[in-house]
């Protein structure tokens, strides 16, 4: 295939080269001012016919910005065909004598309200505009667009505790504080009906492992359409380390028959908890599983126990969850 490429391209040289000679000797200056010449006679000759182009007419929609949000942005043009003069399309075509067609709303509330604009209504008043040429037809039938108040509205900040990254074993020890708890959003009204009256809050930074007192910001709630106009609130909260551990716990029973015999199954209960890592001390009495005889399932003889707790246990859980109760 190569040397096939090659063998044409050989054929071929002598007579490129034969081309090249004879051009060294034409006069370039004279060729150019003929091609010069003749395309002007012809540029000349077509604008001084008439002709039809579409023509775009800058828009721009009168509003007021700061009590209105827009949803969807209105179109920036509108396509007209035009006939005239090829001088007079020339102009118009590179954007000199093309007014801007500014279209306004009697009120705040047309404006929101309305959601297009038909293009027949333009026509007149481009029309009369455009005085050179002859206006025929605008391509587009409508104008869309979507407008919206501006509003405000309060809510609450919370932290969610589920954004809050804690160090393995480490747990909030106190009630999260928020401040201020309170901040005003500024936004489409629409886009404020939606919104929830608590708005959370989480914590990007690495785990936590230590008391925490700092500034967290609320950029992340800013969207095109709503802002908040606070920048940020202080959040504070406790932390201690906790280790996980079990107990067995005897039952106390409570408004069973007397003198019956009772056997529970199991006689015992297995209580698993975290408590903070450096205390060691736990008081027996402050810690009772009761199995009340009143509460007692009757179609299974089972008895789900109640259970009073010291209140620095944390996440606890207990097996078994219901214990079957015999009475003879």
């Amino acid at each position: 295939m190569l040397q096939s490429i090659i063998s044409r391209l050989n054929e071929y040289l002598p007579i490129l080269g034969e081309f090249y000679t004879k051009a060294k000797g034409w006069d370039w200056k004279v060729i150019g001012i003929c091609f010069f010449t003749s395309f002007t006679f012809w540029l000349f000759n077509a604008l001084s016919d008439d002709h039809n182009y579409d023509l775009n007419i800058p828009l721009r929609f009168a509003y007021n910005t700061e009590k209105v949000v827009v949803l969807q942005s209105p179109p920036e043009n509108v396509t007209v065909n035009v006939s005239g003069n090829g001088w007079n399309l020339f102009k118009s075509s590179i954007g000199a004598d093309v007014p801007t067609e500014i279209i306004s709303f009697e009120s705040l509330n047309t404006a929101v309200s309305s959601k297009f604009v038909t293009t027949r209504t333009l026509l007149p008043k481009i029309s009369s505009k455009l005085k050179e040429l002859q206006v025929n037809y605008i391509l587009q039938d409508s104008l869309f667009f979507d407008f919206d108040t501006l509003s405000k509205k309060e809510v609450f900040v919370n932290l969610d505790k589920s954004r809050i990254p804690l160090g393995k074993g480490f747990k909030i020890t106190n009630e999260i504080v928020v401040i201020p708890n309170k901040i005003i959003l500024e936004g489409a009204s629409s886009v404020l009906m939606k919104t929830d009256d608590t708005v959370f809050i989480g914590i990007d930074e690495g785990e936590i492992d230590e008391d925490f007192n700092d500034e967290i910001s609320l950029d992340y709630l800013s969207t095109d359409l709503m802002r908040p106009l606070t920048e940020s609130v202080g959040v504070s909260f406790k932390v201690s380390e906790f280790d996980q551990r079990s107990i067995n716990v005897g039952l106390e029973l409570i408004n069973f028959p007397k003198d019956s015999s009772i056997k529970v199954e199991p006689s015992s209960a297995v209580l698993n908890y975290y408590i903070e890592k450096d205390e060691q001390y736990m008081p027996r009495d402050s810690l009772k599983f009761i199995l009340d005889y009143n509460k007692m399932d009757k179609q299974n003889n089972t008895i789900k126990p109640k259970l009073i707790i010291p209140p620095y246990f944390v996440d606890y859980y207990f097996a078994p969850e219901k214990f079957k109760i015999n009475v003879e």
